[in-house]
């Protein structure tokens, strides 16, 4: 399917799941046009249906498609574009076992860790050595 392919995300400095694809698309090089949708109250659910069918970010438009879900977005590009996934196969397995841990695990890491990358923090210095464990 020939076209243009318009991405709309919420605030990438807050949504890592919108992030994701943006940063796919412009190290791949692949043209788009670049659609913000800001969070503008707690639950934007309904107006978001208005282009995404569970009313959520990311969404891929191609055409009369629509794609959503940040790794749906990434195997729907890979189909049509090189480079999203290594071509060797062992480095493919990997790649694919560590995507899909992280996007379907660390719920609790990213409910606890919100991102926010307009934020800089001075990490406290350690004033405790950790033992060194020896390979098992």
């Amino acid at each position: 399917m020939a076209g243009s392919y318009t991405l709309i995300t919420a605030n990438r400095n807050y949504s890592s799941w919108s992030l994701r694809p943006w940063l796919l698309m412009k190290a791949l090089g692949i043209p788009f046009e670049d659609r913000v949708e800001p969070f503008t109250k707690p639950v934007n659910w309904d107006e978001f249906r208005a282009f995404s069918p569970t009313g959520q970010v990311p969404v891929l438009l191609h055409g009369d498609r629509t794609i959503w879900n940040s790794l749906g977005i990434a195997l729907y590009l890979a189909e049509r574009h090189g480079g999203v996934w290594p071509q060797e196969e062992v480095a493919g397995a990997f790649a694919y076992s560590a995507v899909c841990e992280m996007h379907g695990g660390f719920s609790a890491l990213r409910n606890q860790c919100l991102m926010n990358v307009g934020v800089r923090l001075e990490m406290p210095r350690m004033t405790r050595r950790w033992p060194r464990t020896s390979p098992a």
